[in-house]
């Protein structure tokens, strides 16, 4: 079997309380402050920037930027 998708969220609560959208990542200087929780729990989740990448059928497409929770 392959291995789980972690799950991807829109927005994440960073180090000050601050809710951070996805649109955030990967502006220089970043406009949050790590550690990233999500905002529904106190779990860590880490930032992914928009991505360029090659479907199975070999189609390129961009992923979307999104938060995922870190793992364990």
């Amino acid at each position: 079997m392959g291995e789980r998708q972690p799950f991807k969220m829109r927005q994440a609560r960073d180090a000050n309380g601050l809710v951070v959208s996805a649109r955030q990542i990967g502006l220089k200087p970043e406009p949050f402050t790590r550690p990233l929780r999500c905002p529904y729990c106190e779990h860590e989740i880490t930032a992914q920037p928009e991505q360029p990448r090659i479907s199975t059928k070999g189609k390129a497409f961009t992923r979307g930027a999104h938060f995922a929770l870190a793992k364990e």
